[in-house]
């Protein structure tokens, strides 16, 4: 059985709680030149739903075979050319391919080097779409000592995800919605469910996380 977090990740725009300019932002771009040939940079605090808002994009162009996900750090000049020849070609499957890549400060200088040419290559513009996630520390520390990010940051897109009290409420209504179909809740209030993600720092892994241990029977 899936963990109450991956069950009700959100998997369309619609299903996002608590992000409405990211979405707005995206929404945006999709109706305006589309997502495809452009790289995003996606920041934010922890569990704020970087990676899920980079799946929900990925998907909403092309199809879950042609979506590569990986850490940072295993982004090698390799695997960077393997992606650029994929997209030489439209996949079997879907408009483009997809790639995103998590905790994105950790990516080399190397890399992010050839990256920086890749991302004009017409032939990636136009059948590649390519997602990069990382968290607010991880970006103001980015590259620190290594090198200037700004050239590759530029070529990027940045939408950024924020986790502020005044959500508190939004988050909390999901959380109580889920439990009550879970059978989690014990017949608790959304102040409750309130108090819990404020608790939580509205983080909803950590709230999922205390549901599932029977929080609200204790």
């Amino acid at each position: 059985m899936p963990a109450l977090y991956e069950k009700y990740r959100p998997s369309t725009l619609d299903d996002v709680v608590g992000q409405a300019e990211a979405v707005n932002r995206v929404r945006f771009l999709q109706q305006r030149n589309g997502l495809i040939g452009k790289a995003f940079w996606i920041k934010g605090p922890s569990a704020s739903g970087k990676t899920t808002l980079a799946k929900i994009m990925a998907s909403s162009v092309t199809d879950d075979l042609a979506i590569e996900e990986l850490d940072a750090q295993d982004l090698t000049l390799d695997k960077v050319r393997e992606f650029s020849d994929k997209c030489r070609k439209r996949p079997l499957f879907g408009n483009c391919w997809a790639f995103v890549a998590n905790e994105a400060h950790n990516l080399r200088s190397q890399v992010v080097s050839m990256l920086q040419t890749v991302l004009e290559e017409e032939h990636v513009q136009r059948h590649g779409l390519w997602i990069f996630t990382t968290t607010d520390k991880g970006h103001k520390k980015l590259f620190d000592d290594k090198f200037d990010s700004s050239p590759f940051l530029s070529r990027a897109i940045t939408i950024e995800l924020t986790l502020t009290p005044d959500k508190r409420i939004e988050y909390a209504q999901r959380l109580m919605a889920i439990a009550q179909a879970e059978g989690l809740d014990n017949g608790k209030g959304i102040v409750d469910f309130a108090h819990l993600m404020a608790r939580c720092e509205l983080n909803f892994r950590k709230a999922f996380g205390e549901l599932e241990s029977g929080c609200m029977f204790a």
